[in-house]
């Protein structure tokens, strides 16, 4: 069983501070079809309290 602590931080635009959680969700579905399960998705904030990434912990299938 095999492990994987992935950070996603794609943004929508350059300058928007939010990340563009439909590429995440895009993302989690392609490594799901490759055999990824997710165990738990973490927001990452700035001091401010901005979310500026995801942590995506996966485990693999096999």
């Amino acid at each position: 069983m095999e492990q994987l602590v992935l950070e996603f931080k794609k943004h929508k635009r350059f300058w928007y501070p939010e990340v563009d959680v439909s590429k995440l969700n895009d993302r989690i579905f392609e490594l799901k079809n490759e055999g990824w399960i997710v165990i738990s998705i973490i927001p990452n904030s700035n001091w401010l309290g901005v979310v500026k990434s995801y942590s995506v912990l996966l485990q693999s299938n096999s």
